[in-house]
Order: C-alpha cells, then structure tokens, then sequence
C-alpha cells in the first residue's frame, strides 16, 4: 500500500496531520509517532517589535521551504506587544528533530529582538532533542516537558 493511501486509511492524529501536507517528507510513519508541540515563549526587547516583524518575514520564508516536516508555525503577539509565543507542530519526532537543524543560526538572528522565558513540549520527541533543549533552557529560562496527557482523539 502506498505512503498516501496507508496515510488516509489511518486515523492517528499523526496520520492525518501527515495527509494534509503535500509535502510530508517522510516516506513511513513509525508506529509508537505521535504529534509533538512544541511552544517557545520569549520576550521582545524594548522598542524591537517592529524591527522583529521585518526580520521574521525572512525566517518564516526560509522555515517554510526547507522544513516541510514542520505543519504548523505560528507566531502570537500579546496586545501591548512585549511578549511573543511561538508555537509549531510536528507529525512525528523525526519532523523536530529537522526542524531543530540549524535552530542555533536562526536563534543568533531572533535573540537580537527576544529574550527566551520559557519552552513546553507536549508529546515524545527523540532524546536528541530533549538534550538539545536542556542545554538551551538555563539562567531563568523554564523547560516544561508535559507528559501524562494523551492526544484527545486516541483515547478509547
């Protein structure tokens, strides 16, 4: 059966997440997949919200074509403009583990305008990751790995 059809015929949340991407890479979904996301909250600096907007329009291009992995990439802004969450969903762990390549160019370039507060991760990415995000949360910034919760749809 082909990728696309097992896809379709399948009804995880990972599934049909990967069935609406044209360009899901991934030519098999593992078995234990399940979505991971992954929400970063930061600070905008003083008078850089502008600035941030211009410069985002860049990383959000460059995310776009060469993650395909990365379903969703949202960007909220609170209404005095000080704060920022940003928040993406990945079909499967491989899919992060894509995305966090390059993660610490693109972070050079945002801390110009942010400061990091805090990172949660609902789901199970790859150990690779989860020592990557360890190293990055430190000196007040807060990592929150959420577990004991299961997707809504899969529970029986």
């Amino acid at each position: 059966m082909a990728f696309r059809e097992r896809v379709v015929r399948e009804r995880s949340p990972a599934a049909q997440l990967a069935a609406v991407s044209p360009q899901f890479p991934y030519e098999r979904m593992p078995i234990m997949s399940e979505p991971i996301v992954f929400v970063s909250r930061l600070k905008i600096k003083d008078s850089k919200l502008e600035a941030f907007k211009q410069a985002s329009r860049e990383i959000f291009e460059m995310m776009e074509a060469s993650k395909p992995g990365t379903l969703v990439h949202l960007g909220f802004v609170n209404e005095d403009g000080t704060n920022i969450s940003f928040i993406h969903v990945y079909p499967i762990a491989e899919a992060m583990d894509d995305h966090m390549g390059g993660v610490e160019d693109r972070a050079t370039k945002a801390l110009e305008f942010l400061d990091t507060v805090g990172y949660e991760i609902y789901g199970k990415p790859s150990g690779q990751v989860m020592q990557m995000m360890e190293q990055f949360a430190g000196s007040g910034i807060t990592l929150s790995k959420v577990t004991g919760f299961a997707v809504l749809n899969q529970i029986e």
